[in-house]
């Protein structure tokens, strides 16, 4: 469901793919003594893909963007992955720490902060995230936001220093 870019058939979606999504979210929910049922099933109601317009531009829905809206002015937050936005320039950008075999941003955190060790020869992987790192950070014009889980920080003096240092 994940890698295939054909849109997903409503037939589909409702009889296959939101059951075992449900199966999921009771298995997840249910234990901790919440009903999933209720907000679950609103939660997964079929919403077709959004058309593309010829100048690549989605009318309807937007795919992954959230809408704020305030009584004078909205302003959409579109989540992408750094892959998707390379190339591009953003006003504002957010970088959320996530993780995949280990935190990204606590394992790129002395270099961030500029220490000198961070600059001897890195593993491959290291090196691939660091220039993905580069590249999330030099997407906006304006505001950069480093979203780090408090644990990343340390505790105490440590947290303190590794703030001043970022």
């Amino acid at each position: 469901m994940l890698f295939v870019p054909s849109e997903i058939a409503q037939q589909d979606w409702v009889k296959v793919i939101a059951p075992k999504l449900m199966v999921l979210a009771a298995a997840l929910y249910d234990s901790e003594g919440i009903a999933a049922e209720l907000l679950g099933r609103q939660y997964l109601a079929y919403e077709p893909a959004p058309v593309v317009t010829e100048a690549g531009e989605t009318r309807g829905s937007l795919v992954n963007t959230y809408r704020f809206q305030d009584i004078s002015a909205g302003v959409d937050i579109r989540m992408s992955s750094i892959h998707s936005e390379k190339g591009k320039t953003h006003a504002a950008t957010i970088i959320l720490e996530t993780f995949r075999g280990s935190h990204f941003i606590q394992k790129l955190m002395p270099c961030l902060e500029g220490k000198k060790a961070a600059t001897k020869r890195p593993q491959e992987t290291a090196k691939k995230d660091m220039m993905l790192m580069y590249v999330g950070m030099t997407r906006p014009s304006h505001m950069l936001c480093l979203a780090i889980r408090q644990s990343s920080l340390g505790e105490g003096a440590t947290s303190v220093k590794h703030r001043a240092a970022l």
